[in-house]
């Protein structure tokens, strides 16, 4: 698994670094001759910006297309085919959608480029949902979106997504502000694949801040997408980042904030139909004060699978080979990691939890107690975990295969649940095969009246262990039992 998602990265991120336009014979101004736009903010330049964009990619070789300072109002969409179309600067070249029913700039073709624009839509003031009411939608291949502004801080960008991806390819996604969008900020759908979505600010996103998603009316789900260094700070409701169905994804040293529902959340999910996140990596990212909206409990970051019926048949989609690494997570509203249903082969490995209201991290916590999806082979090793209201580690019914909780640091647990333990496991895991509890800490400074550092009533023994040997193997100074079942 790692060394195919390393392959992932070296070459999407090659692709980010070795993209460039292809050469162009002239700059075309939208303002002169024979185009004639005006930046005045009311003038309808929808035709003069079209022309001028068709006379560029019908050009041998293509010529770029620029846009002056001013506000360039339209009526419809705005084609770039295969062409650079670009302005001075984000905060000078305006472009104003005056129809929020059809607004939307469309890269088509091989090798478009939108650069150093801000698009406005000020009368969108309720959220539609189609490709050609977002800010930029992308059918293209060997695309760049670099610069661009969606919305101000006033004024709303887009009544849908700020941008989304339809079915585009080998593209790169950079340094772009969504200041104010109505669905979505980046959404890759489609089967859209090899992406770099770097270095993108999120300020107010009407849904998920970033997210790819895969329908199973798709013919593929969507992959090799690398999700890096973008900073997700604001929404009115959604999750931060998103992978609903997806192969190949690597969410690597984003920072997260104040998001409605889930930080970071990988699923199936049924209502939606889509198909399951496989081979994603979670890494060195920073979430803080997630899931705000208390009645859906996703935790921080949040994993799950599903079953389906697809095609006719019910299939399993299970969350398989994740590794949630190096990430920080603080003063989460609910866990800071959360695995539902139907995962299998996960990972969950030197992250630090400190001030979760709930567990710091909870495995199938709702789960029946006959669960038949249960985790599958999981291993939580190295965590920090400290200042959780509830039990540090719990793991719930139905888990399967291989369990491993080694060497994670425990402190200040059950700081509002004073029935709490450091780590609590679920006597419904007649599946776990085997069983590793060892090289684990508990303090407890602050005095918290916890229960108990392990509680273990699972069988032991028919897991492949004993319980002398986890009473011997893990370590505290709270002078808090350690149970075990023989």
């Amino acid at each position: 698994m790692r060394s195919t998602i390393t392959t992932c990265v070296l070459a999407s991120t090659a692709l980010f670094l070795a993209f460039s336009l292809p050469g162009s014979a002239a700059v075309l101004d939208i303002t002169k001759p024979p185009y004639n736009a005006v930046g005045d903010g009311a003038t309808d330049n929808t035709a003069a910006i079209n022309k001028a964009l068709h006379d560029a990619a019908t050009a041998t070789p293509k010529d770029d297309v620029i846009v002056p300072p001013g506000k360039f109002a339209h009526s419809g969409q705005i084609n770039v085919d295969g062409v650079r179309f670009g302005g001075a600067d984000a905060g000078m070249s305006i472009l104003v959608a005056t129809n929020p029913q059809s607004c939307s700039i469309n890269l088509r073709g091989d090798g478009p480029a939108l650069d150093n624009l801000e698009l406005d839509c000020p009368t969108a003031n309720k959220r539609l949902n189609c490709g050609w009411q977002t800010g930029v939608q992308v059918t293209a291949s060997h695309y760049r979106v670099h610069g661009i502004r969606i919305g101000n801080a006033t004024t709303p960008g887009s009544p849908s997504a700020g941008i989304i991806c339809l079915g585009a390819s080998f593209g790169a996604i950079t340094g772009n502000t969504i200041f104010w969008s109505l669905a979505d900020a980046i959404h890759m759908t489609s089967g859209s694949h090899d992406i770099v979505v770097k270095g993108n600010t999120i300020l107010k996103a009407g849904d998920d801040m970033i997210a790819v998603v895969s329908y199973l009316n798709n013919a593929t789900p969507c992959r090799n997408i690398i999700i890096q260094n973008n900073d997700c700070l604001g929404q009115t409701g959604g999750r931060g980042i998103t992978v609903i169905g997806g192969d190949h994804v690597v969410i690597d040293h984003n920072r997260i904030e104040n998001s409605s529902s889930a930080g970071i959340h990988l699923a199936s999910e049924s209502s939606y139909r889509t198909f399951g996140p496989a081979n994603v990596t979670i890494t060195n990212n920073t979430l803080k004060n997630c899931d705000t909206y208390e009645k859906d409990c996703h935790g921080s970051i949040f994993v799950y699978g599903n079953d389906l019926v697809y095609n006719g048949v019910k299939t399993h989609f299970p969350a398989k080979n994740i590794i949630i690494r190096g990430n920080t997570i603080l003063d989460a509203h609910n866990n800071g990691i959360r695995l539902g249903d139907s995962t299998e082969n996960v990972t969950i490995d030197h992250n630090v939890i400190n001030g979760s209201e709930r567990e710091g991290i909870a495995i199938n916590i709702w789960a029946p107690r006959d669960d038949p999806n249960g985790p599958l082979n999981t291993i939580i090793t190295g965590n920090d975990i400290a200042n959780t209201a509830s039990d540090g580690i719990f793991i719930g019914p139905g888990g399967r295969g291989s369990l491993i909780i080694n060497d994670n640091a425990l402190r200040d647990i059950g700081k509002r649940v004073p029935g709490s333990d450091a780590i609590a496991i679920d006597s419904a895991n007649k599946g776990v095969t085997s069983l590793t509890i060892s090289g684990n800490k508990y303090q407890n400074p602050s005095g918290y009246a916890s229960r108990g550092f392990i509680n273990c009533p699972l069988s032991a023994t028919a897991a492949g262990t004993s319980a002398d040997k986890i009473r011997s193997s893990n370590f505290t100074d709270t002078g808090k039992p350690i149970a075990a079942a023989p």
